[in-house]
């Protein structure tokens, strides 16, 4: 990986939060020549979205100017996976410090922040589960599941990362049938709760 490399992507203004992604997980995944050769699954399990998505995102990349595309064929004449060529970044002047810096917030070196309002210790498992599965914890990753869960009581959130990594999940999602308990409310009944009772008529 290069460091510069991971930088010059982290600094681009992109327009689309997916291709954003997409361009940081190429660079992160660089060699010193600025090449990689990932499949789309390989990246949309790294962005969390379709194969579909990676590949339209892609094309929108190189005319974009952001990266090059190398589409290989092996010997037998079929499909290769594709080199990505992201440009050269020698004369881009960033200071190393910076770099290093760059490199923390994309692999996630640094701890990450829990608000007051996500019970730790779920999501410390969480973290600890994802670490594991060699799925990295993006910026947008973290906030979007940290979102999730700040809708919950701190039991709901517990539920809702078991569910995850008993299943093998790599996100997050509201457990089956679902009774919601907001936090400071005495509510703990579904819709299908309300739509079926028939206390009124007695």
């Amino acid at each position: 990986m290069s460091a510069r490399t991971l930088f010059w992507a982290l600094k681009q203004t992109v327009g689309n939060q997916t291709q954003k992604l997409i361009l940081v997980t190429l660079a992160d995944i660089a060699n010193e020549k600025r090449q990689c050769w990932p499949s789309h699954q390989y990246i949309a399990d790294m962005a969390e979205c379709s194969k579909r998505s990676v590949i339209r995102h892609l094309i929108e990349l190189e005319k974009k100017g952001l990266i090059k595309v190398v589409r290989r064929v092996d010997d037998a004449g079929l499909k290769s996976s594709n080199i990505y060529q992201l440009p050269d970044v020698t004369d881009w002047h960033i200071d190393v410090t910076d770099c290093h810096q760059g490199s923390d917030t994309v692999a996630h070196n640094t701890p990450i922040d829990t608000p007051t309002s996500i019970y730790k210790a779920a999501w410390d498992e969480w973290v600890a589960y994802r670490k594991e599965m060699k799925k990295k914890m993006t910026p947008r990753t973290v906030k979007m599941q940290q979102t999730l869960l700040s809708r919950y009581d701190f039991e709901t959130q517990e539920r809702i990362i078991n569910q995850s990594i008993q299943n093998g999940w790599t996100g997050l999602f509201e457990p089956k049938q679902q009774k919601r308990k907001a936090k400071g409310g005495t509510r703990d009944r579904t819709l299908a709760d309300d739509l079926s009772d028939t206390s009124w008529a007695h």
